[in-house]
């Protein structure tokens, strides 16, 4: 018996002389040079400053194969988890975004689970009932996008928001070793840091940060620094890629436009 316990645990790990000359694919990424097909991220700011307009931006580039920001992207099919916005909304947010663009979305390359569409049903992804639900609907998706945290992710009965947040990192995580990538988008806290257990950061590949510049006036709209917090796997060689980028989304002649 001490045998057979001790061989179990010999296959649960992997010795230096294994892994030193083990061979991987080349990463494959799906917004170069920092998200990856398998990346785990978190966009957090203050409500009101543009979460939401920079997810579904970051979306339709990638449902092109176009551009975001600076950064070029490779297709992708994104799989929306709305908690918060009616359809009519995301439709005229995404539309707009779409129609300023200079690759538009393929139809197939996103898709939408919106609380409207479902009559009201909301879904805490800490369950895993529900994580099985949302993994049939996303079938072959590369991204899912959950919009927003503390909507999405619910303690039940005398659970900790800690716990339950355990659970659907644990689901998340799974994804991951599918080559499902994940976005989080969160609230900032009045500290400036992502509201809630700090510990929620730890299995994380990419912490973003949107928000306001100091001079920021109502007339000046949608307008925020952009910087990155955590950038696990990116190269910290090249500083322009970890650069902060100050941010603008326009309108122009009824067109949306990043700049």
């Amino acid at each position: 018996m001490l045998s057979e316990t001790m061989e179990t645990k010999k296959k649960l790990s992997i010795s230096w002389g294994e892994l030193k000359d083990k061979k991987f694919p080349a990463p494959c990424y799906l917004v170069p040079p920092w998200m990856r097909d398998n990346s785990l991220c978190m966009l957090h700011s203050w409500r009101g400053i543009g979460k939401t307009y920079f997810c579904l931006g970051l979306c339709q580039a990638l449902a092109s194969c176009g551009s975001f920001l600076k950064w070029k992207t490779n297709m992708g099919k994104v799989f929306y988890f709305d908690c918060e916005m009616g359809e009519a909304d995301i439709q005229a947010r995404y539309n707009w975004l779409n129609k300023s663009a200079k690759f538009k979305s393929a139809e197939d390359c996103l898709r939408l689970f919106s609380f409207e569409h479902t009559n009201g049903m909301t879904l805490n992804l800490a369950e895993a009932k529900n994580q099985k639900i949302i993994e049939e609907e996303m079938e072959g998706c590369n991204l899912l996008v959950i919009d927003n945290l503390s909507q999405a992710c619910r303690p039940t009965g005398r659970e900790t928001m800690r716990e339950a947040y355990q659970r659907l990192r644990d689901w998340l995580l799974r994804l991951k070793t599918r080559h499902v990538a994940s976005l989080i988008v969160h609230h900032t806290g009045k500290n400036g840091t992502q509201r809630g257990i700090s510990d929620i950061e730890d299995p994380l590949d990419i912490v973003m940060h949107l928000k306001r510049s100091d001079d920021w006036k109502v007339a000046d709209g949608t307008q925020f620094e952009f910087h990155f917090e955590k950038t696990r796997c990116v190269d910290p060689s090249d500083p322009s890629i970890l650069a902060p980028l100050f941010v603008e989304l326009k309108r122009v002649e009824g067109q949306l436009v990043w700049n």
